[in-house]
């Protein structure tokens, strides 16, 4: 009896032993499964609020955006209702800085610029016949557009440019947005170049979508590109650069014909001063007060080659509008592309934060 007694006894502890480690079991299990539902709510709910945030922004962005077109079209309207020639100047309500307008959540600000104040990069492809004949005069060889492009780099205050160097840049770029692979001039660079470099698979041969492509082509440097970036547009058309709007150093690209020597500053300078006195109404007017001042410049307007645009203008189509929204300490900007003609306003394109950092940085500070 007593060997079944102990028998008994051990079983009963083994079966205690047993319920006592399934319990632990289960307990750590519900203790896991807890710690991984509580984080998968902090995750959903965390989730939850971040699209709840980009939700808000979007809308914000998206309002700032319609506030810009809206502006632009009021004064397209106002210039509709004039006879002469449309023109658009830094002294319309379109270009001036508004302050940071407030929110229920934080601010806004908005800052349209003309996109025509700058070098359309896309002009470049427009080649005169005489521009394989490496012996012509810079003015038979380079269209109007590839001259001010060329003079308009010697100028940057970040980097010295030779007139060589700038040529060769020139020819890169062209060569990189036209249709054909020949290679231009001594430093261009087609397919064949850029597969045995190593760096892309062949040149785009077409029009350029952002200014971000300059970084693969042949000679620009991170450097060069940075000093570009607020100088130069890529527009989807040929455009003419607006002598209204244009800063300096593109304005430092105007030069006598007959040379690829960028304008001096005293020059540009006394340009600015007549400008700034009153916008110009034609770009009749801008050349015979050029005349008057001493003032050299080109008058390519007619165009080079079939299809290119006179190269400059008094007017614009095209415009950057620039979008910063806080909320709290969080930033969002935005830059949107916008075109303007006779048949309303549409955006075009919109770049977000991984292109286009802060752009109040260099527009405002």
């Amino acid at each position: 009896m007593s060997d079944q007694h102990s028998k008994a006894a051990s079983q009963r502890l083994q079966q205690t032993g047993s319920a006592l480690i399934l319990a632990m079991l289960v307990t750590a299990m519900v203790a896991v499964l807890a710690t991984q539902f509580a984080e998968s709510f902090v995750r959903s709910a965390s989730m939850a609020e971040a699209r709840l945030m980009q939700q808000r922004f979007d809308t914000y962005l998206q309002g700032a955006e319609t506030l810009a077109a809206q502006v632009l079209l009021m004064d397209s309207q106002r210039a509709g209702d004039r006879p002469a020639e449309p023109v658009d100047h830094l002294g319309e309500s379109w270009a001036a800085m508004l302050p940071p307008m407030p929110t229920d959540d934080g601010f806004l600000r908005v800052f349209i610029e003309d996109a025509q104040g700058r070098f359309n990069i896309n002009n470049l492809v427009y080649k005169t016949e005489n521009f394989d004949d490496l012996g012509a005069l810079s003015s038979v060889r380079f269209s109007a557009a590839q001259r001010h492009f060329i003079r308009m780099l010697q100028s940057l205050p970040e980097m010295a440019v030779t007139e060589a160097q700038a040529v060769a840049i020139t020819e890169a770029i062209v060569d990189w947005i036209d249709e054909d692979d020949r290679v231009s001039g001594l430093s261009g660079a087609e397919s064949l170049y850029y597969t045995g470099a190593g760096t892309v698979a062949q040149s785009a041969n077409q029009l350029m979508h952002d200014v971000s492509e300059l970084a693969m082509v042949r000679h620009i440097t991170p450097q060069l590109l940075k000093a570009l970036r607020p100088r130069v547009v890529a527009l989807p058309v040929a455009t003419s650069i607006n002598i209204n709007t244009a800063s300096a150093s593109v304005m430092s690209g105007v030069n006598d014909e007959n040379t690829l020597t960028f304008a001096e500053q005293a020059v540009v300078d006394t340009f600015l001063e007549l400008r700034d006195q009153q916008a110009f109404v034609s770009v009749t007017e801008f050349f015979q007060s050029a005349q008057q001042s001493g003032l050299p410049s080109d008058p390519g307007q007619s165009g080079d080659a079939a299809g290119q645009v006179p190269t400059y203008s008094v007017s614009s189509e095209y415009f950057l509008a620039y979008i910063q929204v806080t909320i709290g300490e969080v930033s969002r900007y935005l830059t949107s592309l916008i075109h303007r003609d006779g048949s309303g306003v549409t955006t075009l394109a919109r770049y977000h934060n991984s292109f286009h950092e802060n752009p109040f940085e260099t527009l405002v500070n």
